[in-house]
């Protein structure tokens, strides 16, 4: 009842992009800033549609007419080692349509991440972040918003030789929900799925050995020697 294939046939993307940016830093903090707009006459959709036994098609055509505006964000800020915090993020406007069938689709989507680390006491990293996405758009969906977090701490012991860190990911929830629809004028389907996202990690590491890195630098020579060191070499004498 439900039937996916390919397309041999695909063509080539042509998009045009124009970007605009600014960029800024020191010594404890960097920012920078990009807005870009987006145009594509021929993108590549996934289209769904019924037959008149009503199965399900669902294939990939150059059908997509896209116009996009995306605004791009990242900070960054470090008091030497005992903190930082990183953000980096992005929301985009698209607005997709196929004229010969009717059909269009626009929205706001959005995907950052937000980081921080914090060394309370030597040899220690507490972490938490926080990761959200979705809203994007095709023809004929729109995926919804969703976020996933995770935090932990991470402990070095004797001179740095062993080390100890544990990290939970979704502390807050034990399930994730996903859902969206699927549609144009002839049908309409929903898709639900539950997830358990919940979980943790234990990790203990040993450092063995040393490991030293001694590069011998090249004798500094003066005009005499190179002369003297080029009829050395004629003579096959090594300086």
């Amino acid at each position: 009842m439900n039937i996916s294939y390919g397309n041999p046939d695909l063509s080539t993307v042509i998009r045009n992009t124009v970007t605009a940016g600014y960029r800024k830093s020191s010594q404890k903090w960097n920012i920078g800033i990009n807005l870009s707009g987006f145009f594509t006459t021929n993108n590549i959709e996934r289209i769904t549609f019924m037959d008149g036994d009503g199965i399900s098609h669902s294939t990939y055509q150059n059908i997509g007419k896209n116009q996009s505006f995306r605004l791009n964000a990242n900070f960054s800020f470090r008091q030497g080692q005992k903190w930082s915090i990183n953000f980096n993020g992005g929301t985009a406007y698209s607005h997709v349509a196929y004229s010969e069938s009717g059909l269009s689709n626009s929205g706001v989507s959005f995907q950052g991440s937000c980081n921080g680390n914090l060394m309370p006491w030597k040899g220690s990293t507490i972490f938490a972040g926080i990761f959200l996405f979705g809203g994007d758009v095709s023809l004929q969906t729109k995926y919804p918003y969703m976020y996933m977090t995770n935090m932990g701490m991470n402990q070095r012991f004797l001179k740095d030789r062993f080390s100890l860190s544990l990290s939970i990911s979704e502390p807050f929830r034990k399930n994730m929900v996903y859902s969206y629809d699927f549609s144009d004028p002839t049908f309409k389907s929903h898709s639900r799925m539950v997830q358990f996202v919940r979980s943790g990690n234990i990790n203990a590491s040993w450092h063995f050995g040393k490991f030293n890195a001694n590069v011998k630098k090249a004798r500094k020579s003066s005009s005499d020697d190179k002369m003297e060191g080029g009829n050395s070499a004629n003579s096959g004498t090594i300086r």
